[in-house]
């Protein structure tokens, strides 16, 4: 602030005093400084001058906000916050999120709206935009091996299942299976498709073939040896009863 000078028409020493007063304005960076000056010559004759210098805070924050970003899943989004300078005293700096759905549960836009206001309510606002995008099929961890077994195998009632992972989680497996007729009944190829899905419809497929064979011979149950009389009225019965 500049100072002041003054002179008298009958020469001699003037002296300049000054005080200072503050008056508040509406905000802490918005008020008056009223300077009152008073010049007195050697024989007590006085003037007084008073200077209003108003500050007023009509600038805005400057804000920075993170860059935008593309994941892949939900849980890669880096929630960073923002950051803002004001030459006259930042007050606070608020987010606002909106959520647009997409074309799977797992997709979505996400845009987060910072705003910083200065103590006397002048503001920046800026928006970061997220697009979360799942395009990446699951992969599957375990995948059973072909198999050769009998028509009798206990296996069959049970066959193993695969297992997968995803990056954002695993929806489904599903599991198609197809026989082929072999050259008896019981012999037959069985082909086991699986499908792994995630919520986004991105999939992966894996197979699994089991190869049913019909080795073992017929078991003959009942029937022993008999003794009889070559007159016998039961020798008529056994052999037909052994014969059938």
């Amino acid at each position: 602030m500049t100072n002041h000078a003054a002179s008298d028409d009958c020469g001699g020493e003037v002296v300049v005093t000054e005080t200072i007063d503050y008056e508040l304005g509406d905000c802490p960076g918005s008020y008056n400084i009223v300077r009152t000056f008073t010049a007195m010559d050697h024989c007590d004759n006085d003037t007084t001058m008073v200077q209003i210098i108003s500050v007023v805070d009509t600038v805005a924050p400057v804000l920075s906000i993170p860059n935008d970003q593309w994941v892949q899943c939900a849980g890669e989004i880096d929630f960073a916050g923002a950051e803002a300078t004001d030459d006259c005293g930042l007050d606070t700096i608020l987010v606002q999120e909106e959520t647009v759905s997409g074309d799977c549960p797992g997709n979505f836009t996400l845009m987060r709206t910072f705003t910083a206001w200065d103590e006397c309510g002048n503001q920046s606002s800026a928006t970061q935009t997220i697009v979360v995008a799942d395009t990446t099929a699951p992969s599957f961890s375990f995948v059973p091996n072909d198999l050769m077994v009998d028509c009798s195998d206990d296996i069959l009632s049970s066959l193993p299942m695969p297992e997968a992972q995803d990056n954002c989680g695993v929806e489904s497996i599903v599991v198609e299976e197809f026989v082929e007729p072999g050259d008896c009944p019981n012999s037959y190829v069985i082909t086991r498709v699986f499908t792994a899905l995630d919520a986004c419809g991105n999939a992966v497929e894996a197979s699994h073939v089991v190869v049913v064979t019909d080795g073992s011979a017929p078991v003959i149950s009942g029937g022993g040896d008999l003794v009889v009389e070559c007159n016998s009225a039961e020798v008529e019965g056994a052999l037909s009863d052994w014969l059938d």
